[in-house]
């Protein structure tokens, strides 16, 4: 029996191909498994006691949960929750989302990964904390020059302000690819079921800017590195009972 949680590299990449199946998705998943990913940071934040109060209490009850299994789930000690249904719809929907952004419609300059990365090259490595990943969907170059990444969501509600945890992701992303700047799109209603009588009345994308700081960036990967640090010990430990 494989020694789940073990951080020895030959173990590993066993442990990883025995739970690659043939869909590229459940290759990514495999990969995930192997760092922190940028939409794991609202989680992480929760877990460390990085989040403040008002962070806490705002944080989706899926996150909630999850915080309380992060390490554990990292380490190889639980299994992985399954990603609910809206999760899925909101997937499904992006190309579409992107399609109807301004940087869909007519940014010449602008990228929507999947069309030009291979699913095998994702997510991403961060280049100065390699346990840092993303799995970017876009970047754009705006007209002064500078890289923009785009962060897209497609949710069930209206929202009027951008969530901090999908703003940590952003930033985390834009570190992660190199980008100074960074936005979310969100598509408001956009993962409601076809037959759900409000989802033919779809509301226009929003965008929201996302302003950081080098040190911002700097503190997301301070976050992971010593969050890896634990799930090391923890699958070290678990590997010598």
């Amino acid at each position: 029996m494989t020694d789940v949680g073990s951080f020895d590299p030959a173990v590993m990449e066993a442990e990883a191909r025995a739970m690659i199946a043939a869909t590229p998705r459940a290759q990514w998943l495999a990969r995930r498994r192997l760092a922190v990913g940028c939409s794991d940071l609202g989680t992480l934040w929760l877990a460390s006691g990085r989040a403040t109060e008002a962070e806490r209490v705002t944080a989706p009850k899926y996150m909630q949960a999850n915080a309380l299994r992060f390490f554990d789930e990292k380490a190889g000690l639980v299994k992985p929750l399954r990603a609910g249904k809206a999760a899925a719809m909101g997937r499904e929907r992006e190309r579409l989302l992107w399609q109807h952004s301004r940087f869909g419609l007519w940014a010449s300059t602008a990228v929507y990964a999947p069309d030009v990365l291979p699913a095998e090259m994702q997510p991403l490595v961060d280049r100065h904390e390699p346990r840092l990943t993303c799995t970017v969907e876009g970047w754009v170059r705006d007209p002064d020059g500078e890289l923009r990444a785009i962060e897209l969501k497609c949710g069930r509600d209206i929202r009027d302000a951008c969530p901090w945890y999908w703003r940590l992701q952003a930033i985390g992303e834009a570190a992660v690819i190199g980008a100074s700047r960074a936005c979310v799109v969100y598509g408001p209603r956009w993962a409601l079921d076809a037959d759900d009588p409000r989802f033919p009345d779809l509301p226009d994308p929003v965008e929201w800017e996302v302003t950081f700081t080098p040190a911002d960036a700097a503190e997301i990967r301070s976050a992971v590195r010593e969050a890896w640090t634990e799930i090391e010990r923890l699958a070290l430990n678990s590997a010598a009972v």
